[in-house]
């Protein structure tokens, strides 16, 4: 029994672990502090400084930024200055340029050059459109022979005043031969130039009074008094009254009731009569009493000496609409009237609308200040209205009934972010073969941006 018993106890001295010695101790806690410093180092400290390395090069782009813009804030003057000097000289260079070569216009500018004296021209002969380097740009160039008989004084009055012309005219050449002894005849050769295809510029720069044909007409039909103009002349309904505003010049505004409705007023081709009328484009949010788009045209000072039987106004409508038209006029001591004269849009097309002006005639003289459209409140409203000859009528004549259509012909839809003309027609008609009516019909030049927004008129398909 006693050899197990010393086999154990041999056993239990060999598996005794003696006690750590002050210096195993010591590298034991530099090992774990080693340790500690190598995950430390290794998984924060070098992610850390690569960061503070990566912001530390971005806040050095950043100052170089702010340094940048300092430099451009500090010439902002002179930037100002260059901008407002290049505009200047972009319209001065519209002025002296026709924007396309129109005969018409230029017709009507070489009449009133011409016009000097006795000195007669009995036609202007154009060639066809050429191009033509200048300064190292190429125009487009038109070149007039003008043949003459007059006095030599008016000839060289006319020269220099086509010299001095408000439009690029330029002389080629001049032949004169004797007529008699005051009179010489002959030729004169110009150059009209343009900047057709180069900027984009309101076509009509010269104000030319033209005739608007509303139908099919035979040029070559008999003069008055036969059977047959009688039956022509019949189509007219009515006395027309006269008008008082035609929206051929760009004199109007457009003025919010409150900051809920927004708008904007423009000029259109899409006219009753005459080049342009007035396009009324509205947003009404009808949160108030009075939820009105107003068209302005207080400057133009129309006055109303007496009662007349109305005042009318033709509105072409694109859809039907739940607001009234009116007009806002102001009696001669300040006072303002309202005054409606649709109930509501229930027409499509031209309509004349006529308002029943007060009779009695200690309101007079009335001004005509504002065109307007409303909606009740809690009625929201967008769209376009059209509006062209203002007319007040004196004599009371029988209202024309207008056609009604059972369908709206246009719809309307407002622009949102990153629209396009393009994109809109490939929208709404699966291709972009429409872009060009849209712009005509919404008054949109080549190459402007559409604002989101605006509110366009577009044919239904």
């Amino acid at each position: 029994m006693e050899a197990p018993s010393s086999l154990q106890t041999e056993t239990k001295r060999l598996i005794n672990i003696r006690p750590l010695t002050d210096n195993e101790k010591m590298l034991l806690v530099v090992l774990g502090i080693a340790l500690v410093l190598f995950v430390g180092v290794s998984y924060i400290l070098t992610p850390q400084a690569e960061k503070i390395s990566e912001l530390q090069a971005d806040l050095n782009e950043a100052r170089n930024r702010v340094e940048e813009i300092n430099v451009l804030l500090a010439r902002e003057r002179d930037i100002r200055e260059t901008r407002d000097s290049l505009a200047e000289e972009h319209k001065e260079m519209l002025e002296r340029y026709f924007p396309v070569l129109d005969q018409p216009q230029i017709i009507y500018l070489l009449n009133d050059l011409v016009s000097k004296g006795s000195f007669q021209v009995p036609n202007f002969n154009f060639d066809k459109p050429a191009s033509e380097t200048v300064s190292s740009l190429e125009v487009r160039s038109m070149r007039v022979s003008v043949p003459f008989e007059g006095r030599y004084t008016d000839l060289l009055d006319v020269m220099e005043s086509v010299q001095s012309s408000p439009k690029k005219v330029k002389i080629d050449s001049v032949t004169v031969d004797r007529v008699d002894d005051l009179n010489v005849g002959g030729s004169m050769t110009l150059r009209v130039y343009s900047l057709e295809g180069l900027v984009q510029a309101e076509p009509d720069v010269i104000d030319i009074p033209t005739f608007h044909n509303a139908g099919d007409v035979n040029p070559i039909r008999s003069f008055y008094g036969f059977e047959e103009v009688t039956q022509l002349v019949q189509k007219e309904e009515g006395d027309q009254g006269r008008i008082i505003n035609n929206f051929e010049s760009k004199n109007y505004d457009f003025i919010p009731s409150h900051s809920y409705v927004s708008g904007s007023a423009s000029r259109t081709s899409w006219c009753k009569s005459g080049k342009y009328a007035a396009r009324l484009e509205y947003s009404i949010v009808a949160v108030r009493e009075e939820n009105r788009a107003y068209l302005d045209i207080s400057k133009q000072n129309i006055q109303i000496a007496y009662p007349p039987d109305n005042l009318s106004v033709w509105v072409y409508a694109f859809s039907y609409g739940p607001g009234n038209i009116g007009v806002r006029v102001m009696t001669q001591n300040g006072d303002v009237l309202h005054i409606t004269g649709a109930n509501g849009v229930s027409w499509l097309g031209w309509n004349k609308v006529s308002m029943q002006l007060p009779g009695d005639i200690s309101l007079y003289p009335l001004k005509v200040t504002h065109l307007y459209y409303e909606v009740p409140m809690d009625c929201d409203d967008f769209g376009v209205l059209v509006f062209d000859d203002l007319s007040v009528l004196h004599v009371r004549a029988a209202t024309a009934q207008e056609a009604w259509r059972e369908e709206p012909e246009y719809f309307f839809y407002k622009v949102e972010a990153g629209d396009t003309v393009s994109s809109i027609s490939r929208k709404f008609y699966g291709t972009t073969r429409y872009s060009s009516e849209i712009m005509s019909n919404n008054g949109i030049a080549s190459g402007e941006a559409l604002r989101p927004g605006k509110i366009l008129v577009l044919k239904k398909r």
